[in-house]
């Protein structure tokens, strides 16, 4: 059955710049499924309301799926046309390949699998080679394997499926697991997607983090949907509202009040009224001359105090660097020479990995494998996703890992040998297969590393001169350094930003924030917080940077213009920090007991002045 809110004419899926293939299977005669066509009308409806055009498919044999999906991969081939494919029905692994059942299959035997289904990895190649800017597809067929039985090679659920380039793969379960069809009128799954996918101002890997979070909610934590992308765009199924335009003042001028408090001296500020000068060719009846209204020019809001009110989730001693998987919250508990996963929902520790002496910072590729600096080893630790752990790359003695981050399926390491030449370089790390490569050495002392659009930045030290640069091509050349007037500590990054913390450059200076475009290579702005302390650790989103000083003090500014926003003091020294779906949060070593936490202020762009 098709019902088509819009065709896959090649024309218009170009001009649309959004195409969708919804296919939903519940009226197999052999194990009937309640919820998957339902899903797929919920996910129609939704995708619409976000600019998609949409064909849908219920109850679909094999010769109206093939032909449906076939056209819909050659109606988004060549153009710009975001592709996204849905199919929620019975889904089955044969022989290590993935297939989707159509209602008509009279599967007998594992031979007959290939013969009655439809290859779903086969699909997901031609969707590479349609070359379209961003393609999509999500699988909530993981529901049961009716042939289990007559199949020996068959298994429960779809298996993982690498995401070729600029493609997002979203499974409704991790793979090789089966998902829950649900009681209501929709599959927990497609609930939960459908409310994620309308909400404003979500990345697409936001969107599936913040649905995933609902479903294990709301099934107990027994199905964890799952996820792998090698996107090198940026998607995002409902655009966040434009700000009403403000005029701008003068952002240096910003009163900021901090704790301890700083009198701050402003100078005088003088608006010159312009000189507007009067149209006498225009045409029409004469009216009374009036004067003009005064220009009005609005001076940035005051910064907000804010005394938000954390959840404190206890950890071991020492915690330091954090991660966001599917599976939770991953920190680093130096002290104990273990990784841990938090469970949001409880607070409570739910799984510890053993990774040898000091990890410090952590970091997830695309694939869900969580990794760990082991500083005092010199190694990269790698914890797969299928609960595998081992040290993966071991670096020479006297070697510092001054800092780990991980993009795509790629993780870099920014290490220096301890010897009087003082070089560093970055390693490049396959983080699937280990194999191992390295930048240029570069002199210096290295503080912090970003990556903005798979490229790396590295902040370091010449002197006493704080510099930037980037590694760029195969090769890995290193750019002209960017020099910066202050003392540049830690480093956080965006899509199209690197944001660096530090001081001005004397013994007791002014904490500063500078901006500096990854797309230009230059400063755009620094933003002095008017108070005498060091900024220790960063964390930045596309909207928002946060600054953290030693004392406890955190600014939260404008991620565009660095304005202050607001301010507040946690009363514990940071760690490390990172924001996810509008939750901060904070390593500290000051917990209870002489133990870590991690303070989770929920909803933080959300609180109001005190």
């Amino acid at each position: 059955m098709l019902f088509g809110i819009a065709g896959f004419a090649t024309s218009q899926a170009t001009a649309a710049g959004r195409a969708a293939l919804v296919i939903g299977n519940s009226a197999y005669p052999f194990s009937r499924l309640i919820n998957p066509a339902n899903d797929a009308k919920l996910l129609a409806a939704t995708l619409g309301k976000v600019g998609f055009d949409v064909t849908t498919v219920l109850d679909a044999d094999r010769q109206t799926m093939q032909k449906a999906m076939i056209e819909f991969s050659r109606a988004i081939r060549d153009t710009d046309t975001v592709g996204l494919f849905y199919f929620a029905g019975h889904g089955v692994q044969s022989n290590n390949q993935n297939y989707l059942i159509p209602i008509d299959a009279d599967i007998k035997s594992d031979s007959e699998v290939k013969l009655f289904g439809i290859n779903v990895d086969e699909f997901v190649s031609t969707l590479e080679r349609a070359s379209g800017r961003v393609n999509i597809v999500i699988l909530d067929s993981c529901r049961n394997n009716p042939f289990i039985s007559k199949s020996r090679g068959g298994k429960n659920g779809i298996g993982a499926i690498d995401a070729p380039t600029g493609t997002f793969v979203a499974f409704s379960t991790t793979p090789g697991q089966v998902a829950l069809d649900g009681e209501g009128e929709n599959s927990p799954y497609a609930a939960a997607l459908a409310k994620a996918i309308e909400t404003p101002g979500l990345s697409i890997e936001q969107t599936f983090k913040v649905a995933r979070r609902q479903v294990l909610k709301d099934t107990k934590d027994v199905q964890l949907p799952w996820d792998t992308s090698s996107l090198t765009g940026d998607f995002s199924f409902s655009e966040a509202p434009a700000p009403p335009p403000v005029a701008e003042a003068p952002i240096e001028d910003t009163p900021v009040v901090v704790a301890p408090v700083v009198k701050v001296e402003e100078p005088e500020r003088k608006i010159e009224e312009p000189d507007v000068a009067l149209d006498t060719t225009q045409q029409g009846p004469s009216v009374v001359d009036e004067p003009e209204a005064e220009p009005v020019v609005q001076a940035p809001a005051p910064m907000e105090e804010i005394s938000p009110t954390p959840r404190i989730f206890p950890v071991g001693k020492w915690p330091e660097g954090m991660t966001m998987a599917a599976d939770g919250l991953w920190v680093a508990e130096s002290g104990i020479r273990q990784m841990s996963r938090i469970n949001l929902q409880t607070g409570k520790i739910a799984k510890t990995v053993k990774t040898g002496r000091l990890p410090v910072q952590l970091a997830t590729d695309f694939n869900g494998n969580i990794f760990a600096n082991v500083a005092t080893e010199g190694q990269i630790f790698r914890q797969s996703r299928d609960g595998k752990g081992k040290a993966i790359v071991s670096f020479p003695k006297l070697t510092y890992t001054a800092d780990m981050v991980a993009s795509s399926g790629t993780v870099y390491a920014l290490t220096q040998f301890d010897n009087p030449d003082r070089k560093f370089t970055v390693n490049i790390i396959n983080g699937k297969t280990a194999e191992l490569a390295k930048s240029p050495e570069v002199v210096g002392d290295p503080r912090s590393l970003a990556i903005v659009q798979d490229q790396p930045w590295v902040l370091y030290m010449n002197g006493q001169i704080s510099q930037l640069l980037h590694f760029t091509g195969e090769s890995m050349e290193a750019s002209a350094p960017l020099q910066f007037d202050h003392f540049g500590w830690k480093m956080a990054a965006n899509q199209s930003n690197l944001y660096i913390g530090g001081q001005v450059q004397q013994q007791v200076g002014e904490a500063m924030v500078s901006m500096v475009s990854a797309a230009n290579q230059n400063i755009v702005k620094t933003q002095s917080l008017k108070t005498e302390e060091l900024i220790i650790v960063m964390a930045a989103s596309e909207t928002h940077v946060f600054a953290f000083s030693s004392s406890g003090n955190v600014w939260i500014l404008d991620a565009n213009t660095l304005q202050p926003l607001k301010h507040f003091n946690t009363g514990v020294p940071p760690q490390s920090a990172i924001f996810d779906i509008g939750t901060l949060y904070i390593a500290t070593h000051s917990g209870k007991g002489g133990n870590g936490a991690i303070y989770a202020y929920e909803n933080i762009l959300n609180w109001q002045a005190n």
